[in-house]
């Protein structure tokens, strides 16, 4: 299963000393399955919080010991489905993860190994260590047409436009983790039947737990398209001063988008301009999206729409779904 893809921008995959000429796997791959879970969380099913206390854990004593080890079925009985493609405690993921350079044609074809920068042509290649379900593979085609034509991927995205535009080029307000499609992508532009996902997603039990309201779930994603807000626009949403300081009793909502230092950021823009010969130029439409938690998508658009009056069109995540 490949993936070819080019970055518009640099991605940034992280790395003890922030380091951006390495490539890092893992962050790939937790980018990779955030978005995973977004998706699985917005078809109306359960995917856990890895980093959370009560986190998929499979305990092999659950297992029906007469039947081959370990049996698939009676994982999905226990385990969530993006804990059951990725991996947890007791049940090794079912794939490995490599990134190559991208070739149209398969010959002198090299492992990448130095970060992936504007304009690099990459293939991500998920090698099966375990057998995949169909269902799995299009999960995984629909997660990566979802990070391509809406979102963003791996580090360093939470960086906001400037309300100068010419400082737009300078390191803290450059635009990361974007990607488009490379020729042979394996990434359709057409609507994916989603009829057998959902009934693939159903055998799994521990769809009868519950996802919290504040995890990250594509119902509750708004995306806008050819804008951007900048970083003065974006204080005003979440509460914060001229200065960027904080509000000392910032909203329940502005509180949760990002107007509370103790918490992580969930609006992300982005400019699409780069420097060239010291001139800022406008390669590629500008994006934005972020989540709220349940039951607040409807505040938190009308909120955008009465602080940033020229922004026309909201896409709730429900209608991105239905695209995909």
């Amino acid at each position: 299963m490949e993936f070819g893809l080019k970055a518009l921008t640099d991605i940034w995959t992280g790395g003890v000393k922030g380091e951006t000429d390495k490539l890092h796997l893992t962050g790939i791959k937790g980018s990779f399955r955030w978005w995973y879970e977004v998706l699985i969380r917005g078809l109306g099913y359960y995917a856990c919080d890895p980093t959370a206390d009560d986190a998929c854990n499979l305990d092999p004593k659950k297992l029906v010991t007469n039947l081959p080890m370990p049996h698939q079925d009676q994982v999905k009985g226990l385990i969530c489905p993006a804990c059951y493609f990725f991996g947890c405690t007791g049940w090794s993921g079912k794939f490995n993860l490599r990134v190559k350079e991208y070739r149209e044609k398969n010959d002198n074809i090299k492992i990448k190994t130095e970060g992936i920068k504007e304009g690099d042509c990459f293939t991500i290649e998920f090698i099966q260590r375990k057998k995949l379900d169909l269902e799995e593979i299009m999960l995984v085609t629909i997660t990566w047409k979802l990070i391509v034509d809406y979102g963003a991927f791996a580090g360093k995205t939470t960086f906001k436009p400037s309300e100068i535009k010419t400082k737009n080029g300078k390191f803290h307000h450059k635009d990361y983790g974007l990607m488009t499609r490379a020729k042979n992508s394996n990434i359709p532009t057409e609507k994916i039947d989603r009829d057998g996902i959902c009934n693939y997603l159903k055998s799994f039990t521990n769809n009868s737990r519950k996802n919290d309201s504040a995890w990250p779930n594509l119902q509750n994603f708004w995306f806008i398209k050819d804008s951007y807000f900048d970083r003065s626009e974006i204080n005003s949403i979440v509460e914060r001063d001229d200065n960027g300081k904080y509000k000392s009793n910032p909203s329940e909502l502005a509180k949760f988008l990002g107007g509370d230092i103790s918490v992580s950021k969930k609006i992300f823009s982005f400019h699409g301009m780069r420097e060239k010969n010291g001139t800022l130029i406008q390669t590629f439409p500008p994006r934005s999206f972020g989540y709220v938690e349940k039951n607040k998508l409807d505040e938190v658009v009308n909120l955008i729409r009465i602080k940033i009056p020229r922004i026309k069109e909201i896409k709730r995540g429900e209608e991105v779904l239905s695209e995909l």
